[in-house]
């Protein structure tokens, strides 16, 4: 049945795929996503579609496509990533041996969001994605951030690999932590650790002008509708 091309957020459904890979609607055509088990009830599925299409949109990607120069910056942003370096040992984790320190950094990080976008996994749905993302370590990888002075773990990002392109899925921080630089020292790192891609034509990405278009389809509607398109959708 294809559902795990899908997965379920906050009543809303997001296909398994990054930006420029097309997203299995078979379901959403067929009306039969609605259908599946999910964790709650999902009331709208979101989608890409038109990757790179070479005309501004409302959604964008900031994407890295050239060898990280960090003589290239201004003044203020390498203070900013040679700060973080100072600060912070960054290396690639094992998630298994790191899974209570891990779930600590996320529940710190929700923190620093509004009371009403605070949405912190259980400790068991958490461990579970950890170890499925150890499971395949030759493309997922998990960054770690250690405060250099405790030696403790205050920051992680969770990058999928691939032979062309490298993606940054998550990235979450200790609140208290961000003045010295930590999120800085952690992009740092993973363009470094990507550079073999970007020298190569490939890309690093992350979700963040106008290259791509982002559909909805709402619960009992049967019509997939454009973000650029002024529809209201009753469901």
């Amino acid at each position: 049945m294809h559902t795990e091309d899908w997965k379920y957020q906050n009543h809303a459904l997001f296909p398994n795929t990054f930006p420029h890979e097309e997203a299995n609607t078979t379901l959403i055509q067929n009306g039969d996503i609605w259908k599946q088990s999910w964790p709650g009830v999902p009331l709208m599925a979101r989608w890409t579609s038109n990757f790179d299409c070479g005309y501004e949109t409302n959604w964008w990607f900031c994407i890295c496509d050239e060898v990280f120069r960090i003589d290239k910056l201004k003044a203020k942003r390498r203070y900013e990533i040679n700060k973080g370096i100072r600060f912070f040992e960054v290396r690639e984790i094992n998630p298994v041996e790191y899974l209570e320190e891990l779930y600590s950094v996320v529940n710190e990080a929700s923190l620093g969001y509004p009371q009403k976008y605070r949405s912190v996994p259980t400790k068991e749905q958490f461990f579970k994605s950890m170890r499925s993302i150890a499971q395949r370590s030759n493309i997922q990888k998990i960054y770690g951030a250690f405060f250099r002075e405790t030696g403790k773990l205050v920051a992680f990002a969770h990058v999928p690999t691939y032979a062309s392109w490298a993606a940054l899925s998550a990235l979450k921080s200790d609140p208290s932590y961000e003045k010295y630089g930590v999120n800085a020292a952690l992009i740092h790192f993973i363009l470094t650790e990507n550079e073999d891609k970007l020298s190569g034509g490939g890309t690093t990405s992350a979700t963040g002008s106008g290259t791509s278009t982002r559909r909805h389809m709402f619960r009992n509607t049967s019509k997939s509708i454009s973000s650029s398109e002024k529809h209201i959708a009753e469901s």
